[in-house]
């Protein structure tokens, strides 16, 4: 096994249900399939196409019908195995295709940071983090950081960092010993094998899964993005003293192959936009009109508006155009 390794441990897409039909590119028939409803709480209805992988939806879809609002297709660690070994695309070719629909976002991203070189002590880290000496830019404070441990024959060592509601939490746990507990055998686990995962969910993993998608996936990025998230440091002597990276998460995080890359806002689209108008804009415009009894503030704001449109402007609008014939040519 190589000394580091990066990979996807969950993947959830959410498309809006007009888009209902790029399941066929992913070669799920979800109307064939049986739709359960998962819980009482959330009333979600989802199927099961693959092991691992579920489509899920608010309202039951049927044969005559889409359901209402928007879809999800959730793929777990196991899940992304299973699709992709019997799948045409690569990991690579089925993110550019949901990235491309309009309207598509990624919901949860899990992000699974190998380590078969005993670099990650999860006692020391632990240890680190009570005294102090983690310092990230996730967690501004070292009372948002809750930690803890699970010491158990079988299970290994577990260590929680952040708040498991939050856009990002993160855990470092002993894999191989899970592995053996859920039967795999010992001669086929490494000697060695500490796993360090970052969970994001929303606006975090959206723009995430972009910059991951922009660079082919590439490691380097994934690792860059780790080291925004979270540093281990050791104090210098004095108090004034510069609190340098410690030398195993320099080691583990490839510092000295990459540089520190932190996800890009999020591009200026005609859906957020759209979006941003339709939470924020049509109230205060209806209240406006309704005070002056007519619309003609509207219009005339939009035609003064135009005149001030840029090219910048320009390029969103025809971006939003070129991504409608995408759309429009992998079909619907």
């Amino acid at each position: 096994m190589s000394k580091n390794n990066v990979s996807f441990d969950w993947l959830r897409f959410s498309f809006l249900c007009e888009d209902w039909g790029i399941l066929k590119g992913m070669g799920i028939d979800a109307l064939a399939c049986d739709w359960i409803e998962k819980d009482r709480l959330n009333k979600r209805f989802f199927c099961m196409p693959f092991e691992g992988v579920m489509v899920l939806t608010d309202t039951m879809p049927d044969r005559l019908g889409l359901p209402n609002g928007r879809f999800m297709v959730d793929f777990s660690g196991n899940g992304i195995g299973n699709y992709f070994q019997q799948s045409e695309l690569s990991l690579i070719e089925f993110c550019e295709l949901c990235l491309m629909r309009v309207g598509v976002k990624c919901n949860r991203l899990d992000l699974a940071f190998d380590d078969y070189m005993s670099y990650l002590d999860i006692e020391r880290m632990d240890k680190m983090i009570d005294k102090r000496d983690c310092v990230d830019t996730l967690w501004r404070t070292h009372d948002m950081i809750k930690s803890k441990k699970s010491n158990s024959d079988n299970v290994g060592k577990t260590l929680y960092i952040g708040n498991r509601k939050s856009h990002s939490f993160a855990r470092v746990y002993d894999k191989r010993a899970k592995s053996i507990r859920e039967g795999v055998p010992i001669e086929s686990l490494p000697e060695s094998w500490i796993r360090f995962e970052l969970e994001l969910k929303g606006n975090m993993s959206d723009a995430v899964i972009r910059d991951l998608v922009a660079t082919k996936l590439d490691s380097a990025t994934a690792y860059g993005f780790l080291r925004s998230r979270i540093n281990f440091r050791v104090k210098g002597k004095g108090a004034k003293a510069r609190r340098n990276l410690c030398k195993w998460w320099e080691r583990f995080t490839m510092r000295n192959d990459t540089r520190e890359i932190k996800p890009a806002k999020p591009h200026a689209t005609i859906e957020a936009k759209r979006s941003w108008v339709e939470d924020s804009v049509f109230k205060t415009l209806a209240m406006i009109t309704m005070a002056d009894g007519g619309d003609d503030f509207i219009r005339d704001g939009i035609e003064d508006a135009r005149r001030k449109i840029t090219q910048k402007d320009l390029n969103i609008i025809n971006a939003y155009w070129e991504r409608l014939q995408k759309t429009m040519e992998h079909g619907t």
